[in-house]
This record gives C-alpha cells, structure tokens and sequence, in this order.
C-alpha cells in the first residue's frame, strides 16, 4: 500500500475533476501547467455545460434551504402535537448535524463514483427523509426524517459548489456561487411564510409530504441534466465495477469521523446547558479518542482518506478553513442575541424580532453577488478577504457599543455590515481553495470546506448558549441578593424570556438591564472571532486567476 501523500500517476477516472484544468501553484508561484492550456482549449464548452445544468442544481438549492425555514417556522407546531415542546429545538438540530457529519464524506464518494450518483442519493435520501417526516407517527420517526433529510441535504448543497468548481476557472467560480447565495436566500425567506400557511390551512405533515414531489421532480432533473462525463472524459475501464469501487472507500474513517463529530457537537451542547461535568468529561474523552483514531486510520493505512491529512497540513487549505469558521461564528453568535435582545428591549415579539434577521441575509447574498463580479473582473481576491473582515469587526463594534437598550432600525442595519462580510467571505475562500489546489483535490477540500462553516455554526451556538448563560447566572445571584423566590426567579429567566413579562415592574426592570448586560461577553467574543479571522486573512497567499 502506498503512501497517499507520495506523488501518484494521474489517471481519468471518477476522480479527475470534470474539467481538470486549475493552475498548479508551487510555493514560489504560479506555473502553467498542460492541464491549465487544456482549459483555454475546452472552457467554451465547459461554460455552456454549466449554464445547461446550473438551474437544475439552483433549483436543489432552493429545496434545501427552503425546507429549512419551512422547520424553524413550524417545529413549535410539530413538537406540541407529541406532546415534547422543550425539544423542539432538536427537529433543526438533527438535521444540522446530520448535514455537518456528512459534508465531507460527499467529496471522497462523488471521487469514487461520481459525482451524478453522488448527487442522485443525495436527492434520494432528502426525499426519503421528508417521507419519513411525513408520516411519522411519533416524534422519534420525525427526528429519524430529519436526520435521514438532513443526510441527503449535506450533499444537495456541497456537491453543488463542487460541480461548479470542476466546470468552470477559478475566476468565474466567485460570480457562480453568489448566484447560488442567491436562490439560498431566497428559498429561506419562502420558506418560513410558506411553513406557516400550510399549518393554518392542510397540517404540518403536508409541510413534508408536499416537498417529496418536488424534490422527487429535482432528482428526474439531475438524472436528465446532468452529464456522467463531461468534455469527452471517460471512466477508467479498472474502476467501472462497483466492487473494485468500494474497495476503495475507507470505511473506517466512515465509521470514526462522523461518530467523533456527533460526540463532539453532543458534549458541546451538554457544556452549553451547563450541565455537570459528570456528562461532558466522558463525552468530551471520547470524541478525542474518535478524533485521534481517525486521524491514525487517514495518516497511515487509509488509499483513498476521506480528508487526507496531508492536505489539511497545506497552508492553502487550513488558512481558509478557520478564516470562514471564525467569521461564521461570529456571525452567528450575534444571530442568535437578536431573538433575546429586541424582544425584551423593544417588546417585541419573537416572530417580529426574528425579521431583523433579514439585515443580515440581504447583506449575505449582495455581499457574495459584488465579491462574485469584482474576482471576476479583475482576477484578484485578497483585497477582498480583507474589506469582508473589516466589514464584520465594524459591524460586531457597532452591536458591542449600541446595543444596550437602544433598538431604532438603524442600530438593526448594523447587521447588514456583517451580512457583507460573511458572504463576501463565502466566495473569497472558496475561490482561493480552487485556485491554490489540483482539481483532484477539490472535491474533498470543498466539502470540507462546508464542514468548517457547519462546525464553526454548530460552536458558535454552544458558545453563545455557556458564556451567556453562566454570564445571566452570576449577575442575577448578585443582583437578587435578598430577594424572595430568588432561585425561582433565576430558573425562569434562564428558561424563557417570556418568563420576565409575568415579574412585578421593578423586578422586570431590574432582570431586564441584567439580560441586556449580560449579552455583552457574548458580542465581545464575536467581535474577537472577526478580529482572529482578519489576522488569519494576512496568511492568505494570493493565487493568479487566469481569465479564459
């Protein structure tokens, strides 16, 4: 067996990108490379292909992230019905993790068989799982939905930024993938209105059961549209059958990577509850040991890893992967203080303080469509790594600084800053991954490129949930000092922030000014996410974009 790191002879098989042509860059530069001249021959035909088959992909897009909002919107509805309404949270939380697991295992199975099988089962499971959802008759068979949706979700959306990078240069990958931000955008604002129309009108399980025709139309889509070999590239006759394949998947980092990351996203929201250290020690113990174990299998016995370790060890590949994790932290730490700051600050309601969510989407898909258009014009990136970062550290200052009482829509724009800056981030690191490795690479490195914003997500939520609490905790015991029912008054805020309307008016405003303060370390921790990531972004080495 040899080594994966050693240097292989590159044959065409169902691992060679659809069109191999990325520049191959040295640590002194940028050389031209036959693959590179292919390019210029064939990229005429390769766009043609990708404007043939992008509305197809566009249209999963829309699926996914509508299916999304469409749960955030009426998972109250859903959990009540069984009778389990604290655990509503877990109807997003199964498909988010379930979609993080997966993400980078997508980039090794599209290598091995394709990517059009690839993106078919990833069709295929999303459809099952909204089944499952659909009818399920306990809140068990709905969590197994998500999880089996979530599944087929991580490749809906992963494979497409791969698909698009194997299709097009480097340069046109920014302007794709804004569009791509796009259609997200608006599949999550469709989403959420269209949720709660069907549970008014026909039930929650219509919610689920009317996206499995239409998804299942998306799957018929990708099997009409979508090439098995493109420009002309053929499957390499050794690895046609489906034996001598699963030879080469690694089935033991299948088996240890997504068994580490659910241990570890577990015990990271255990700590955010607060639980006692009795249930997060064991937890946190055992993903280590999973972690080092995958770790062993990819460095020394896996052919074909699932995240090659040597790929990680690449300056080019790990600058990018923190850079968007710490910004996507960020931002979602102040995402999640908007539905506890406005409504205890201006009395709003959760549904109404949840649309000043809509500063930061709008900023995300301008902030990806101007990125897109200025890489493409001018072939550059760096700057623009830079200008994102920036943006986001003044727009977490401003949130750090303002909110603390004042809720006028004008401190809610602050928000738009930071919505420039992660979807700008989005495409300048994307971009430079497929500019800085060879196309065989990509498939991985971009899948796992997801898996660090899905991580940063995911933490960035367990963080909020620790600092924040522990933070209320130790400010309501000083402030309560001497107060009746103190351990009760503390147990209620800490539950529901509805809790804090029934106290009497001085106490009310008493725990009001503690909640508002007590949001402070939070946004201070975004903040220092948007200032590390500037710091990463100087590390950022800077590939040529040709323009074909």
């Amino acid at each position: 067996m040899f080594h994966h790191d050693d240097p292989q002879p590159q044959l065409v098989d169902e691992r060679t990108s659809l069109v191999s042509s990325q520049s191959l860059v040295s640590d002194q530069g940028t050389i031209k490379t036959p693959q590179q001249e292919s390019r210029e021959v064939s990229s005429h035909g390769d766009i043609s292909v990708a404007r043939s088959v992008l509305p197809t992909l566009l249209f999963g897009i829309f699926i996914a992230q509508a299916d999304s909002s469409i749960v955030l919107a009426t998972s109250q509805e859903i959990a009540s019905e069984f009778r389990v309404l604290s655990d509503a949270s877990w109807l997003i939380t199964s498909y988010v993790l379930a979609q993080c697991v997966c993400q980078p295992l997508y980039g090794r199975t599209s290598d091995i068989f394709g990517r059009k099988p690839a993106m078919i089962f990833s069709y295929a499971a999303f459809t099952l799982g909204c089944i499952i959802c659909g009818i399920g008759t306990s809140y068990w068979h709905v969590l197994l939905g998500r999880v089996v949706s979530g599944i087929g979700g991580a490749g809906m959306v992963g494979l497409v930024a791969v698909i698009i990078a194997d299709l097009l240069p480097p340069r046109q990958v920014a302007t794709w993938r804004s569009y791509v931000n796009v259609v997200a955008t608006l599949g999550r604002s469709c989403g959420g209105p269209l949720g709660g129309w069907l549970v008014d009108t026909v039930g929650w399980r219509w919610c689920f059961i009317g996206q499995s025709p239409v998804a299942t139309l998306a799957v018929l889509l990708i099997i009409w549209k979508l090439p098995v070999n493109i420009a002309g590239r053929r499957a390499d006759p050794a690895c046609s059958r489906i034996a001598d394949k699963l030879r080469r998947v690694d089935f033991a980092g299948f088996a240890f990577l997504p068994a580490a990351l659910v241990t570890a996203f577990i015990g990271l929201d255990l700590a955010g509850k607060l639980y006692p250290l009795q249930y997060t020690v064991p937890l946190g113990a055992s993903a280590v040991f999973l972690l080092t174990s995958f770790y062993y299998v990819e460095k020394y016995y896996a052919q074909e890893p699932i995240i090659p370790m040597g790929l990680l060890a690449k300056r080019d590949v790990y600058v990018p992967y923190l850079l968007v994790a710490l910004q996507t932290a960020s931002q979602f730490i102040i995402t999640y203080t908007i539905p506890i700051y406005f409504p205890i600050v201006a009395g709003m309601s959760v549904t109404a303080a949840g649309s000043r969510i809509v500063f930061i989407v709008v900023g995300n898909a301008v902030g990806g469509l101007l990125t897109g258009f200025y890489i493409n014009h001018t072939g550059r990136y760096k700057s623009a790594i830079y200008v994102a970062t920036i943006l986001g550290i003044i727009s977490y200052c401003l949130v750090l600084v303002r909110w603390h009482g004042s809720s006028s829509l004008l401190d809610s724009s602050y928000l738009t800053l930071g919505g420039l800056g992660m979807g700008s981030t989005q495409s300048t690191t994307f971009v430079h991954i497929a500019a800085a490795l060879e196309p065989k690479d990509i498939a991985v490195a971009g899948t796992t490129w997801f898996l660090c914003q899905s991580a940063g997500m995911l933490a960035a939520a367990n963080v909020f949930n620790m600092v924040h609490n522990l933070a209320l905790k130790r400010m309501l015991e000083s402030v309560l000092e001497g107060v009746k029912d103190k351990p009760k008054i503390i147990h209620g805020v800490l539950s529901s922030v509805e809790y804090i309307k029934t106290l009497p008016t001085d106490l009310r405003e008493i725990v009001t000014n503690v909640l508002v303060q007590s949001l402070v370390p939070t946004n201070a921790i975004a903040l220092g996410c948007g200032i590390a990531a500037l710091m990463l972004a100087l590390f950022i080495r800077e590939h040529k974009l040709e323009k074909n």
